[in-house]
């Protein structure tokens, strides 16, 4: 049965809506529940549930994934399609409304501006002063006052690395003679901001690698379930539920590590935290 241009259309729309809805919500989610937690509030210890956060946030993902994996597939394999959009769509809704219902009580940080062009002035600073050498460090340019001049961003105290940035913070002769140049003399939080990012390149460039195999692997579950006796007895298993064995032991593990090695590992190195972070090592 051929189909007409109209659900050809309608099909791609579709695929295309989910795909963007997946790419949107996926990362706002994260940084959306981690707002709702104030380091400096330490009358609630919400420096110390930010870190359970992203263990809970990990494991409810693999939750639906679970449910993916399992309810949907069974509709998919009977062939009974629309009865599994159907579903997908009402647990959709029923998880949607809590969300908005607690939109009221969400904490919204204020944009601070997009930080690709802070970032591109530290660069561009330092190779214009390139010739320029810190020779005191106390004297490096920073706003007055508390806040700094991100807006909704605080100050960032000044590093040791990467000192060749520091050069943009230099106050020269040109910078005093003529108006403010953000191209040409930036402010400290503004260079340890570009700092921070260059710290976060190795972790960007090794989570490449293991965002390649984790992509690989929901195929290749798959593919070798396809090829394998997937029957327990007279129980047949779907060559696409057998990504279920890869969520139950990430769910296990998560178990394990907020329950058991957390709390382990605080009372060995006396962080209720658990390990130590770099700097605390130090």
């Amino acid at each position: 049965m051929s189909t007409s241009s109209t659900g050809t259309m309608m099909f791609y729309l579709s695929i295309y809506m989910v795909a963007l809805g997946y790419g949107g919500h996926r990362p706002t989610l994260a940084t959306l529940g981690v707002d709702q937690f104030d380091e400096s509030n330490t009358k609630y210890k919400e420096k110390g549930a930010k870190g359970a956060f992203f263990a809970y946030f990990y494991a409810a993902l693999n939750i639906g994934s679970l449910f993916s994996n399992t309810i949907l597939v069974y509709y998919e394999d009977i062939g009974h399609w629309t009865t599994g959009f159907w579903v997908s769509m009402g647990f959709a809704v029923v998880v949607l409304l809590p969300f908005l219902c607690g939109s009221f009580h969400y904490r919204y940080v204020k944009a601070s501006g997009n930080p690709l062009p802070r970032i591109g002035q530290v660069f561009v600073a330092a190779c214009r002063k390139c010739k320029v050498r810190v020779d005191d460090e106390k004297k490096l340019y920073e706003v007055d006052g508390l806040q700094s001049a991100i807006k909704g961003s605080r100050k960032i105290l000044h590093s040791e690395e990467f000192k060749c940035l520091d050069k943009a913070v230099v106050v020269t002769e040109n910078d005093l003679s003529g108006p403010q140049n953000h191209w040409r003399l930036c402010t400290v939080t503004q260079v340890e901001e570009a700092k921070c990012v260059i710290r976060m390149l190795p972790i960007w460039l090794c989570t490449i690698i293991y965002s390649v195999i984790f992509t690989q692997m929901a195929s290749l579950f798959v593919e070798q379930a396809a090829a394998m006796n997937s029957h327990i007895g007279t129980v047949r298993l779907s060559a696409a539920s057998m990504s279920v064995f890869d969520i139950l032991s990430v769910l296990t593990c998560t178990l394990i590590y907020r329950k058991v090695l957390v709390p382990l590992a605080g009372r060995l190195c006396g962080n209720p935290k658990g390990l130590p972070s770099f700097n605390e090592w130090e």
